[in-house]
This record gives structure tokens, C-alpha cells and sequence, in this order.
């Protein structure tokens, strides 16, 4: 079994998974699962690419380099391109444009509530945004 803190790789079926050796594979249809114990709650199994902005764009064929926080602009906002959001200090977040309203734009997102997959509405006048991603001119 490997485990790091309370995270502990199980198989499919959420049963651990004794001398794991072989590489993590974040593709469907196998997904890693992680058991995250929270306190005051019952221990949940959770898809790894959930805890992860990166992870979870990759699951929608959006495939980045490097970390949230290092992301460059490189267009204006497009559906189905990527919004670059900083916060705090040194805390970046990426989401996937789903479409337009008239205040801002509905995102699907992973990881912003932590291990989530959540859709939410970014106003235009949100101070976290730095800029916008359009994958097909990466």
C-alpha cells in the first residue's frame, strides 16, 4: 500500500491496494482514488483529478504545462478556453470557460472547493483574474 499522510491509493472498488508499484494513470477509464479523511466527517474515496485545477482541465482535453500559478495569458476570453485566476500570494487557479453571461462567465472547475468538481459564475470585475487561455493557440 503507499500512503503519504492520510492519502492512500486504493483500487477501483476503494479496497487498498497492497505493494502499489505501477504509475499513477489519471485517464478513464482507471482512475486513482485517494481516501481523504476530513475531520468531523466519515472518510469519502475521491478521484485524484479532482484535487487539482491542472488535472481536472486535463480531463476536458486541456493539457498545460506547469502549475496554475505560472500560466500565461494568451487571448481574450473564448468558450471552452481557460481563465487564469492568482490568489493570495502565490495561489493560482485555472478554470474552463463553459459560457458567457452578462455580468461574467460560468466555469467548470476542479479543486476550488477542495477535491470538487463545481461550476460557479466569475464576475468580470473579479480582482483574481489575471487572464485568459485559448488552448488552440498553445
Amino acid at each position: 500500500m503507499f500512503a503519504v499522510g492520510a492519502l492512500t491509493i486504493v483500487n477501483l472498488f476503494g479496497i487498498p491496494k497492497a505493494n502499489y508499484t505501477e504509475p499513477l494513470k489519471l485517464n478513464p477509464p482507471v482512475i486513482p482514488t485517494a481516501t481523504i479523511a476530513v475531520a468531523t466527517t466519515t472518510p469519502t474515496t475521491t478521484p485524484l483529478w479532482l484535487c487539482s485545477c491542472m488535472h481536472g482541465l486535463a480531463t476536458k482535453g486541456i493539457f498545460l504545462k506547469g502549475n496554475a500559478k505560472d500560466q500565461i495569458p494568451n487571448s481574450t476570453p473564448v468558450i471552452g478556453g481557460v481563465v487564469i485566476l492568482k490568489y493570495y500570494k502565490d495561489v493560482g487557479h485555472v478554470a474552463l470557460i463553459q459560457k458567457f453571461t452578462e455580468k461574467g462567465m460560468i466555469v467548470w472547475e476542479t479543486n476550488y472547493r477542495p477535491c470538487q468538481a463545481t461550476t460557479r459564475e466569475i464576475l468580470w470585475s473579479d480582482i483574481h483574474i489575471v487572464g485568459f487561455i485559448d488552448p488552440k493557440l498553445k
